[in-house]
């Protein structure tokens, strides 16, 4: 991934196993895999970070209990090490991913359906450099799935002005409802509320996990999005969110994020 100099021993490997099986009944599926990301990137002086090992191992599962319900989950497990300076010895890593929801669809000419989904990416208390506890930080390795327009990327893409938060792709617990409908063949609306919170305090002293702790509510998001097929090889697109930052943020760190995005999808 990271090929850095022509020195083999300081690149980023990354190896993935994955077995997936499809069920005859109940439109089931399970799914296994094994991600291992070894990082021998070295970078300089007392913060370099040599040996960041991540290996992940995880599993999901899909089955349609009836044919209007949809029920699923995935849970993965991280561990390895994790070095935040040249200087200190590596961390046992120790990390979480699930993913739980729900899904019902009503018989109806406009297929109307609403998911209810339950996400968590674990956190870490202890930031200080020479912190020797288990690391307890899911790593993002990689994106698959992005839930909202704005707080997926949040100070992954989109910074804030608050040094203290931590990015969109850890130390995250949300739930979102989620709805959609086709009210014509060629118009699919779509609308979802979220409610995020940190899975960790973060401190006052961000290194200090013995400093006071911050409030643990990120905010809240609401995002409206409408697909039209002009034909079956154009589709317009438009996407309008709302982020409402919670009580973490603090004035003037506080205003209210709104995104609106037009496409034009050509497909040839």
């Amino acid at each position: 991934i990271n090929e850095n100099s022509h020195d083999p021993e300081d690149d980023i490997d990354l190896y993935i196993v994955n077995v997936n099986y499809k069920f005859a009944e109940y439109n089931a599926v399970a799914e296994g895999y094994w991600v291992s990301e070894l990082d021998k990137a070295t970078l300089a002086g007392a913060t370099g970070t040599r040996d960041n090992d991540t290996h992940t191992i995880g599993g999901r599962v899909q089955f349609d209990p009836i044919s209007q319900i949809t029920l699923g989950g995935e849970l993965a497990y991280q561990f390895g090490d994790y070095r935040a300076t040249t200087t200190v010895g590596a961390r046992d890593r120790g990390a979480w991913g699930l993913d739980l929801f729900g899904t019902y669809r009503w018989d109806n000419t406009w297929k109307p359906e609403i998911t209810v989904e339950y996400v968590l990416f674990s956190g870490e208390n202890d930031l200080g450099g020479g912190s020797t506890q288990d690391y307890g930080a899911w790593n993002s390795l990689y994106r698959g799935k992005f839930w909202t327009a704005y707080a997926d990327f949040r100070e992954f893409v989109y910074a804030t002005s608050d040094a203290g938060d931590t990015s969109a792709t850890t130390n995250q617990q949300f739930i979102q409802v989620k709805g959609s409908l086709k009210p014509m063949e060629d118009l699919m609306l779509e609308g979802s509320f979220t409610y995020l919170w940190f899975d960790e305090d973060i401190h006052t002293t961000a290194t200090d996990p013995n400093s006071g702790s911050r409030d643990d509510q990120i905010g809240w998001e609401i995002d409206l999005q409408a697909i039209y097929d002009y034909t079956e090889d154009v589709s317009f697109g438009t996407v309008v969110a709302w982020f409402v930052p919670g009580d973490f943020y603090r004035s003037p760190n506080d205003a209210t994020a709104v995104d609106v995005v037009s496409s034009v999808k050509v497909t040839f």
